[in-house]
Order: structure tokens, then sequence, then C-alpha cells
């Protein structure tokens, strides 16, 4: 079976400001703050903050927010590893006797910590912070390692791992054990904090993160997603019919009341015309806020269906390896989208387009009886693309190379489709917003 001849879209080369390494740093850690935003207390200025995956993200007050965000997280509730919690209860502490603030509770209560919140976020980062980090993070590995030495103690001596019972030497071996385990602490754990670069900080930051995940507070959030998601189409589908109802009736009395207005200002009744003029103008505002109400109505069931999305998986198309990545824009949920002149000092691919990692398919399309297989393995570039109709192109081309692929390889590109076709439908949105 020969594939339709669909054109792909243009795809532009981007320009790659830090090395791959930075950038999927910061892309993991913008799309983990986007999906846990709500838990994490992460308002709309901070999130517009990370919009621009290479832009300045204004670290040293960025990591304060946060960092702080998580310690609130796993103060409270269910952690485990229990001494997670104690060590943010220690590190929120001693942020808050530095400050100033009386404390006496193991934890500290809301008003509390919103006014140390508020004191942190003007100083941002310092070194000890960064150390106070760095503790966290070593209080996870430790106690992990903790929880893996139990549990391969309780193992039976058959078990293809050795235990404390498979030898003579148990006091050696054990001392061994230890001080491997502690060798397989991340090396970056045990830098002077002096010496952090941007880059260390990044991944303490995302180790930070990862933290939150022992939280009860986000694996509930985890649970509750997806009835979220159920909950909003089916308000969303009730409400589209009363929309639409409602918009047909009205749109209908503005067409009558236009003709009215036609005939009364040909007949010189003024007072007929200013008040048909009153009723047009508000039925067109009533017309207005409804599409408004209910463009944000659609756009919060998109936000809802982008946080209960598992962790993001790229589509590979089979015939070249190229990646296609949809990432998320962290203004999608904002009370005002961005100003036409803020998106021209922001990077749309990003977060209004799509990514694409491997070879320009253009340039394959051209070449197909010549390529040099060397190079396809090494000369792979960031590439995107944005706009509705570049999205359009992207999804008829790939949809026609589907058609010859295996089924397994068309369900990959069915998972793809869904979350491309929310892009799209967001993007269209967008004017209404």
């Amino acid at each position: 079976m020969m594939v339709p001849m669909v054109r792909p879209p243009v795809f532009e080369r981007m320009t790659m400001l830090y090395e791959d390494d930075e950038i999927w740093l910061r892309l993991q850690i913008r799309e983990f703050v986007f999906r846990f935003a709500s838990v994490l207390g992460m308002d709309e200025r901070w999130l517009a903050s990370m919009q621009n995956v290479q832009g300045d993200w204004r670290m040293r007050h960025l990591a304060t927010r946060v960092v702080f965000r998580v310690l609130c997280v796993l103060q409270s509730g269910h952690v485990e590893p229990k001494a997670v919690q104690l060590a943010a209860q220690r590190v929120l502490h001693s942020w808050a006797a530095d400050a100033g603030l009386q404390t006496g509770s193991s934890k500290l209560g809301k008003e509390k910590l919103v006014m140390l919140g508020e004191m942190i976020d003007r100083k941002g980062m310092s070194h000890q912070r960064w150390q106070d980090v760095m503790d966290l993070v070593v209080a996870n590995a430790k106690a992990n390692q903790e929880k893996t030495k139990k549990t391969m103690t309780k193992e039976p001596s058959s078990s293809p791992i050795p235990t404390q019972h498979d030898s003579d030497d148990d006091e050696n071996d054990n001392g061994d054990e230890e001080n491997q385990k502690e060798e397989q602490l991340d090396p970056l754990l045990l830098k002077l904090v002096q010496r952090l670069t941007d880059f260390d900080k990044l991944r303490l930051l995302q180790m930070v993160l990862e933290l939150a995940l022992c939280s009860d507070a986000l694996r509930t959030d985890m649970v509750q997603a997806a009835k979220t998601v159920r909950v909003l189409e089916d308000d969303l589908k009730q409400e589209k019919k009363q929309f639409d109802m409602d918009d047909l009736r009205d749109k209908a009395q503005r067409n009558r009341w236009l003709e009215q207005l036609d005939q009364f200002r040909l007949l010189g009744m003024t007072d007929k015309v200013h008040q048909t003029q009153i009723d047009l103008d508000k039925v067109d505002a009533d017309i207005v806020h409804r599409s408004l109400s209910m463009a944000r109505q659609q756009r919060d069931v998109l936000v809802a269906h982008c946080r209960a999305d598992p962790r993001l998986v790229p589509l590979i198309t089979p015939w070249d390896n190229n990646q296609y990545w949809l990432f998320m824009d962290l203004t999608i949920a904002a009370a005002q989208p961005p100003s036409p002149q803020t998106l021209a000092l922001q990077e749309p691919h990003w977060f209004q387009g799509v990514v694409v990692i491997g070879h320009d398919p253009c340039d394959l399309e051209n070449n197909k009886n010549d390529q040099n297989d060397a190079k396809m393995d090494t000369d792979r570039a960031w590439m995107a693309i944005h706009g509705l109709p570049q999205l359009q192109q992207l999804d008829k081309w790939l949809a026609a190379h589907y058609q010859t692929c295996s089924s397994e390889e068309q369900a990959n590109y069915k998972a793809f489709k869904q979350p491309l076709a929310r892009r799209m439908q967001y993007i269209k949105l967008l004017p209404e917003l």
C-alpha cells in the first residue's frame, strides 16, 4: 500500500542556548510544577516565569519559592519515608528562626508559613539554604538505603542477593556494604555548596520536586485528576446544550432588532432608534459574556486533561525514529492569556506547538532514495512548528504515513493524536479567552 502524497509541515530549526542535559532538566521541572501547581500552591506569576524553557528563570528567587512550597507539602500529612518529613520540618524551623519568627510545635501553622514565605521570597536562596536542600535530599537517600538494607536482610538465604546470613564474615560484609551504599550517594550531594553550578542547582531543584511525591497530597491529587476530568466534561456537556439554545435565541433576536433599527432610522423615529440600540448593546454583551464563559469552561477541561495525563511520552515515528513532543503551556489556566506583545517575547513552539528531535522530515521526503544511514544516526537536531495550520498539516501527514504501519504503531499514534487535538483546540480557543 502506497503512502498518500501529503507533504510534512515546514519545521524550524531551534537555536539551543543550553546543552541538552540542561534543556531536559528545565523541561522536567516546568512539567512537574505545572502538573502539581495547585498542590504546591504555585500561582500564575511563578508559572509564567518558567514559561520560556530557555529564558532567565531567576533561579535565586524561583528556587526559593519551589523549595519552600515543597517543604510546606512535606511538613504535614502522611509522608513516607518519615525521615523526609522530619528533615523538612527542621529546615522550615531553621528558616523561620533566621527570619526572626517564633516557632513552637513541630509543624508551622498556616499564618506563620505565609509570613515566612513572604520573607524568604525577598532574599532568595543563599549558600546555607542550598545546603539545607542538599541535606533534605541526603535524608531521603539514606532513608531509602536503610529501607533497602532491611529488605535485603529479610531475604531467605536462597536469594541471589547476599544477606547477613550468607557467610561467616557478617560484620565485615555489613561494614563493606554500608561503605558501598555511602558511595552510591549522588556525587552532587557531596559537593561543597560554594561550588554548585547553575546546572547543579537545577538538578537539586528537580530532586526536591521528586521528594514531593513522598507526600500523600500529591498521590491523592493524581488519583483525583481523572475524576475531575469526568466531572468537568459532564458539566461542559450540559452547559453546551444550554449555551447553544441561548445563543441561537439571542442571535435571532439580534437580527430582528437590526432590521427594526434600519426601519426606525428610515422613518426618523429617534426614540425607537435609541431604545433598540440599547437592546442591541445588551444582547451583544450577553452573547460576548456567554461565549467567554463557554471558552473558559472548555479551557478548564483542557487543563484538567493536561494535568491528568501521566508522564509525558513522545511519539516516535518508526520510519525515521524522530521524537515528537507536546510540552505544556504553563499559562493555560491564567485568568488572562498572554498579550500579543508578551507572546512576541516568548518561545511559542515549546507550549503552543510541537517540538521534534531528529531529522527534518522535509529533507527525508526529498531524499528518500539517497539517505546516508551514518548521517541519520548523528545529525539529529531540535526543530519545532507552531500555529494552527502547521499543526493541522502535521496531523494530516502523520495520519497518511501511519496507514501503512502496524496496529501497535497506529495505537501509539492515536495516543499522541489526542493531546495533539487538544493542543489545536486550545489554539482555537485563545482568541475567545
